[in-house]
């Protein structure tokens, strides 16, 4: 599988931003990214990892020069749940090891949270070399679910972390803040005429994206089913929406809806193209 790696700058920090929040919904990289751009010494870099220019997740590498001169750790990796289970992720991680290679450190590492759930776990234990418990007492380790994988990059034996400090706090601080900022999500209403037009599967839109960035969320309705909850905007049904700034998608026959949607003067929504999915 052949994928392509976009540097995340700042024409799609927004963008990468959103990939990222939808994988992982309670945490941020907005901060990470954001440094990574500003960062002249370039210890930090992260990706949107591409399938036929379609996203398919994220991935990224940073050291701690202060800390460990010798490794270069994984940074925000992940796959959009509607391309798991594909290859995506093993692909993913095994380009981002070949990439930290060229950095001259002896060890690739990542931590995670692993409370026994984590849908990552086989993956890295399957590429990656030793595994062990992380429980510095001077910094955050998700309630003792947390675990430090290693890869040796050079001929060397693997070396274990041994409960270095690796300021995981720091990083939980910065996704907390992020957090703060990147809350906002739109929530579409798409009227489709079932008898009329044929339907289009969820997955096709499911890298839908604002300009801003933000993941847009999409609800197909039949034109008279009534609804339990607000949606910001309503659009014509198609693969290449036009978010409308008013309600001039409405039919008269619409008037129940119309009470219940307040339109929201926001650009156009552009749903990433279909082709090679």
């Amino acid at each position: 599988m052949q994928l392509e790696y976009e540097l995340i700058g700042k024409t799609n920090i927004n963008l990468a931003t959103s990939i990222q929040y939808t994988i992982f919904p309670n945490a941020c990289a907005y901060e990470h990214y954001k440094y990574s751009i500003d960062n002249k010494y370039k210890t930090e870099m992260y990706y949107i990892a591409k399938h036929n220019n379609i996203p398919v997740g994220i991935t990224g590498l940073y050291s701690h020069n202060e800390k460990d001169d010798e490794s270069i750790w994984l940074g925000w990796f992940g796959v959009l749940p509607e391309f798991r289970s594909k290859g995506y992720g093993r692909q993913i991680l095994l380009d981002t090891i070949e990439k930290a290679k060229q950095f001259g450190k002896k060890y690739f590492r990542l931590y995670t949270n692993d409370n026994g759930t984590s849908t990552a776990r086989p993956l890295y234990r399957s590429v990656m070399q030793i595994y062990e418990k992380y429980n510095n007492k001077d910094d955050y380790n998700y309630n003792g679910n947390c675990l430090i994988y290693t890869y040796s990059l050079c001929n060397n034996e693997v070396e274990k972390w041994n409960d270095r400090f690796a300021n995981i706090k720091e990083d939980i601080e910065d996704e907390a803040y992020g957090n703060d900022m990147w809350k906002d999500k739109y929530n579409i209403l798409i009227l489709s005429n079932t008898e009329n037009e044929e339907f289009i599967e969820d997955a096709y839109i499911a890298t839908a994206f604002r300009e801003d960035g933000h993941r847009v969320t999409i609800k197909w309705v039949d034109y008279e089913e009534e609804l339990d909850e607000k949606f910001d905007i309503i659009l014509r049904r198609d693969t290449w929406v036009e978010v409308g700034k008013d309600t001039s998608y409405f039919k008269e026959k619409n008037d129940i809806l119309k009470k219940r949607l307040s339109a929201k003067d926001i650009k156009t929504v552009n749903l990433i193209g279909l082709d090679g999915i």
